[in-house]
């Protein structure tokens, strides 16, 4: 079986013998070039690749065990799908052990090769040619390295930093303004990071004493006003005097929290007092933010005027779908119906294109439920199923069931939600409603690599998508070649070339399964998740639900098994509850952590696991949260303390656990439909709303991979 190769001694030896060679200064940068390749095409014959570079002084005995090691292995040959692969290893072996030349020479070997190890090595032997204080070296490695698609986006953008510097190090500005301006014009790059190359080019051209840094910087500022170097240029620009313009001044401070700042600069824009006026679209603009300003300080009536004289200005600008759609979601707090009604209809005749459209439609329909006339909410929610799938069909299925059932509309048609998105939160809830037998809390035994069941996991690929017909990524020599790179502690290499294998992945099953149970088996569980995920997502409801739990598995994975079940069954937590939490907070990554300052598997904030831990008798430091049988711990501890404080209401203690307490008993409070259904309407958190959402569809997809339920449901 392809996934199924187990490393032997055999690589155990091998790995010693390549590690010899290392020491002996293989790769060394006294060391002559090898010999030109010999052998089979694209190998080279180890007797002609050792004795070349090694020459008259390696005939000692001792020397030639490493070519034994290479026999012993079972390997003839050294593919040039190897030679950068060991050529990467070695050279990470040497920087750690602080053999510096060494390291380098390698990594110019793994640089130069046609290998996916070749991007990292160009960027890794750039930062070592910096370190030993050539920059002028390093700069082609980076500049390189920082369009190299094969890198993730943040190493590249890594690279660009870096390099930028190394130029300017070496004495070449202006190459380095080169670099950047090909990025700022890059149209594949984002928003933020052409704004940074921009910011970048003018702090250059400030201390080369060029004026143009000026213009550059407000250029940078408008490219992508939301991102961070926008908000530093504006920064930098005002502390020397310099004004930007007045809406987009306005929308950095927005988009850094600064409200009181931001509200000031629109007020002014509103009132007259910014000239030139920034016309009828500008004022829209103006409006609109005031608007969302006044809703974040609970001016309801504020927020509501404020949206409404943002439509008048501009009825076909931009913001206009979100002014109507955001009037109508005040109105409703507000207990006005009609308007919030009036509001969602314009909404879906006049911008049917919007992203609220759908969601405006079926809160109409609900309002219009909740006013009397449930025969035309049903007329509504029919019409918006027939429009839509996935998901927005779903939620409209699912309402519709229940406002048929509550209110004896029986002669209505059936919607079943479970049609439309199987694994949604709408199709989650109606599943729910059908099992009524109790199924257990199954014991969470970790699965193993791969899944439970292999065999079965192949035969439902080639079943539904065709036998694959040529050796895909994940065949056997490259297994051979990942364990030969662990062999001698090359775990980063090996994690660096499986996420990237990811994305090649995508579109080819078999190697999205193949790869997704490699990276489960290194506990690279956020990968492994995503793998299986490009996995799951195209198929159709009857097809993932037919997928063997070998693959359910890998998307839903049950890491730290001892220690999560330890710790919810010492808060009276379901364990697979707390293992839907942990995969929605951190993905199973223990050193997790956020912009907000939580940290770990359950993303606990220092002020609450200062508290927690006192309650816990445990020592306090914030890092005790990397530690994750204390994560859980603690996360347990907070999720079994808010079921309790909301009696048992799973879905309020999942929405203060994301917002606070305070948060999710206003929702209580505002309510007004019943069920989960209309406490999850209820919130008006964006972000809370689909925390809950995602983390009970996770405790279902648990339940129907590890519990045995005959669906995904939650109870």
């Amino acid at each position: 079986m392809r996934w199924g190769y187990q490393p032997d001694q055999r690589l155990f030896a091998l790995a010693a013998g390549l590690v010899l060679v290392a020491s002996l200064g293989f790769f060394g940068s006294a060391q002559p070039e090898p010999a030109p390749l010999e052998g089979l095409p694209g190998t080279v014959s180890i007797g002609r690749f050792g004795a070349a570079p090694l020459g008259a002084s390696t005939e000692s005995a001792g020397v030639e065990l490493p070519f034994r090691a290479f026999h012993a292995a079972g390997i003839e040959t050294l593919t040039e799908e190897l030679v950068p692969r060991l050529s990467y290893g070695t050279a990470v072996q040497a920087r750690d052990r602080g053999d510096v030349p060494g390291a380098i020479a390698a990594f110019r070997l793994a640089a130069e090769s046609g290998h996916p190890l070749a991007s990292i090595s160009r960027l890794r032997l750039a930062q070592l040619l910096v370190s030993t204080g050539d920059p002028t070296g390093a700069a082609p490695y980076f500049a390189f390295a920082a369009e190299d698609p094969v890198l993730p986006a943040s190493l590249r953008a890594v690279a660009l930093d870096e390099g930028v510097a190394a130029m300017v190090a070496a004495g070449d500005p202006a190459g380095a303004l080169a670099v950047l301006d090909r990025r700022a014009q890059d149209a594949s790059a984002s928003g933020s990071q052409r704004a940074g190359a921009i910011w970048r080019s003018a702090l250059i051209r400030r201390d080369l004493g060029d004026a143009g840094w000026v213009n550059a910087a407000h250029t940078a500022i408008s490219t992508a006003p939301q991102s961070a170097a926008a908000r530093e240029a504006l920064d930098i620009l005002e502390a020397g005097g310099h004004n930007h313009e007045a809406l987009e001044t306005a929308y950095v401070r927005y988009r850094a929290n600064e409200g009181g700042r931001a509200r000031e600069i629109y007020e002014q824009i509103v009132d007259g007092r910014v000239q030139p006026s920034p016309g009828a679209p500008g004022l829209a603009t103006a409006w609109f933010y005031l608007g969302a300003l006044a809703e974040d300080r609970d001016e309801l009536q504020q927020a509501l005027d404020a949206y409404g004289r943002s439509l008048d200005m501009d009825p076909g600008g931009h913001l206009a779908h979100k002014a109507v759609y955001w009037r109508g979601r005040v109105a409703e707090g507000l207990g006005q119906r009609d308007l919030a009604i009036a509001s969602y209809d314009w909404l879906a005749s006049q911008y049917p294109s919007s992203p609220f459209a759908a969601e405006g439609e079926q809160r109409a329909a609900l309002a219009v439920a909740e006013s009397g006339n449930v025969d035309a909410a049903l007329d509504r929610l029919e019409g918006l199923v027939s429009r839509h799938n996935g998901e927005k069909a779903a939620e409209a299925a699912r309402w519709h069931s229940l406002l048929r059932g509550e209110h004896g509309r029986m002669e209505r048609p059936a919607l079943d939600a479970v049609k439309y998105a199987p694994g949604s939160f709408a199709a989650v809830l109606a599943g729910s409603a059908v099992v009524t037998d109790p199924l257990p809390e199954a014991a969470l035994a970790e699965a193993p690599a791969g899944g439970v069941d292999p065999d079965a996991a192949q035969q439902w690929l080639d079943a539904t998508f065709g036998a694959e017909e040529a050796p895909g990524l994940m065949d056997g020599r490259t297994f051979r070649m990942f364990s030969l790179m662990e062999a001698f502690g090359q775990d980063d290499a090996v994690r660096t070339w499986l996420s990237v294998m990811v994305a090649g992945a995508e579109g080819r099953p078999h190697d999205l399964y193949a790869v997704a149970s490699e990276l489960a088996r290194r506990g690279m569980w956020d990968s492994s998740m995503h793998a299986a995920q490009l996995l799951l997502t195209p198929l159709t409801p009857e097809q993932r639900l037919s997928a063997p739990p070998a693959v359910h598995r890998l998307a839903y994975p049950a890491p730290f098994t001892e220690e999560l079940t330890q710790a919810a069954n010492e808060q009276g937590v379901p364990p697979l509850l707390l293992l839907a939490l942990v995969r929605q907070e951190s993905a199973f990554n223990p050193t997790a952590g956020s912009h907000v300052g939580a940290r770990g598997l359950t993303q606990v904030m220092g002020p609450t696991g200062q508290q927690i831990a006192a309650s816990l008798n445990v020592r306090w430091d914030i890092s005790v949260l990397n530690d994750p049988a204390t994560a859980l711990r603690f996360g347990a501890h907070y999720l079994a303390e808010q079921i309790r404080y909301f009696d048992g209401n799973v879905l309020a203690a999942l929405a203060a656990y994301n917002a606070g307490p305070g948060s999710a008993q206003r929702w209580l409070k505002e309510q007004r439909l019943p069920g989960a259904e209309g406490y999850i309407a209820t919130i008006n958190y964006a972000e809370t709303r689909l925390y809950v959402e995602r983390v009970l569809e996770n405790y279902a997809w648990y339940r129907y991979a590890y519990a045995g339920a005959p669906a995904p449901s939650i109870r």
